[in-house]
């Protein structure tokens, strides 16, 4: 015990000399950023963003939210927590850190686009390390410049326009179907499988053919992928991470919008017997001679499936959070003020977050009805800029977008043809519940009837 004491009585003095100079510098540095906040609101004009209470340092919140998610209710409980509030834009306090959540169409384009350069993804590199490696969806800088110019051709216009090259696996995709015999299956699993098939066959050259007995099989030497990229790299973990990365833009993106458009063309007959109108029309009920009809451009054509597409990426964005940090301190245009039209002063280090699931259902962008699936809405949408994100936008916009538009087409009108008999088998809540991962999908599948004409 003396020693004890002894110690105590020699480092005692030392100890509250360093509390004292930690209260010191801490006091320092919080009077320092209170003077460039303040000097940024006076040059800027700008006013503080709507302050949410979570609790006591967010915690009972963040365990809610948690849950939420494993119940495939997050967004729900997302736009419970903030629509009441009437703010497209406020801040939050997690464990002692600022994070700025928007749904306003101006704070997006800045963060993406305008003021790209201000924002970057922080720490998604080290999160995402460990499935994603170094790719495209997690660097910042040359990097990410370099993973974009690598995968860029891939996702050309000559690569992606040859549709007949999805024939074989719609075939096979046609096959599972029928082995219900009308009754009920679940076709969300069907098309992840699908798409792992025409992604590694169009993007790489060669198809793991994983609907064949739903297993992945180890694919044979191609060089449809590295033929091309070995000019820019001969590392096999730079190429490895590379296709780990477009795999989830060529798979995930696809697979989730047909899963969506799917259940509500399942659920709105009216909407699917319109769609057989005007596939018909263009294509015929699916001869041979029928599916030389179908090529990039002509289903490019196809008015009212465009509609129907546009309307499950407007109900179902592919990623409905996404996230950026501010890398120096800045300013976002709106959001501040009580009218939320002044501008906001971001430090630097500041998460924000940004919800394109409630950008794309503003009423007074999409009207009253912006919770329904209606397609017709896009007959006369005047043009909606940054209102309508659901590949991104800026330059880091999805470089998979017209991949998966062609493939959902493509993969909607064969279904059509073959099987023109569709009903929902889905008896669960709406919206329904999803599963919020890299990307959106339904948390219970899609369940469905698919018959062909009698």
């Amino acid at each position: 015990m003396a020693t004890i004491q002894l110690l105590m009585d020699t480092l005692g003095p030392y100890v509250l000399k360093w509390y004292t100079l930690l209260i010191v510098l801490g006091a320092f540095y919080y009077l320092h950023r209170s003077y460039i906040e303040f000097k940024f609101n006076k040059a800027f004009g700008c006013k503080r963003a709507y302050p949410m209470d979570i609790g006591f340092l967010g915690i009972s919140s963040l365990v809610e939210l948690l849950d939420c998610m494993r119940k495939g209710t997050a967004l729900e409980y997302l736009g419970a927590k903030t629509t009441p509030t009437g703010r497209n834009t406020f801040e939050i306090y997690l464990a002692g850190v600022k994070i700025l959540f928007t749904k306003d169409p101006e704070i997006i384009k800045a963060v993406l686009a305008t003021q790209f350069n201000d924002f970057a993804l922080g720490s998604r590199h080290a999160h995402f390390l460990p499935l994603l490696g170094d790719g495209i969806f997690t660097l910042d800088g040359d990097g990410w410049k370099n993973s974009r110019a690598m995968l860029r051709p891939q996702f050309s216009r000559e690569e992606i326009s040859h549709v007949k090259i999805l024939e074989p696996h719609l075939q096979t995709l046609a096959s599972h179907i029928r082995k219900s015999h009308g009754d009920v299956f679940d076709i969300q699993d069907l098309f992840f499988k699908f798409t792992v098939d025409t992604a590694t066959d169009v993007l790489f050259g060669e198809s793991v053919y994983c609907l064949r007995d739903g297993t992945i099989s180890e694919l044979p030497p191609a060089d449809g992928f590295q033929g091309r990229e070995a000019k820019t790299t001969k590392n096999p973990r730079v190429l490895q991470d590379q296709l780990l990365n477009i795999m989830v833009a060529g798979r995930d993106t696809t697979a989730g919008l047909l899963s969506f458009t799917m259940f509500e063309l399942s659920r709105h007959p009216q909407v699917w017997g319109r769609l057989k109108e005007e596939v018909y029309a263009r294509f015929g009920k699916g001869t041979a001679e029928d599916i030389d009809k179908i090529t990039f451009e002509s289903l490019k054509k196809c008015e009212y499936l465009k509609w129907i597409l546009n309307e499950a990426l407007r109900l179902y964005p592919s990623v409905p959070v996404n996230f950026r940090d501010a890398t120096k301190d800045t300013t976002l245009p709106v959001g501040g003020g009580k009218d939320e039209k002044s501008p906001l002063f971001v430090p630097k280090g500041t998460t924000v977050a940004y919800t394109v699931y409630y950008t794309h259902r503003l009423k007074e962008v999409y009207g009253e009805d912006a919770e329904e699936f209606k397609p017709e809405r896009w007959a006369s949408q005047p043009k909606l800029g940054w209102s309508y994100v659901p590949f991104n936008g800026g330059p880091r916009i999805c470089l998979g977008q017209q991949f998966a538009l062609t493939e959902a087409s493509y993969t909607i009108v064969r279904l059509l043809q073959l099987f023109p008999n569709l009903t929902s088998a889905y008896s669960g809540p709406y919206p329904p519940k999803k599963m919020l991962h890299l990307t959106l999908s339904m948390f219970d599948g899609v369940p469905i009837t698919m018959t062909e004409e009698q």
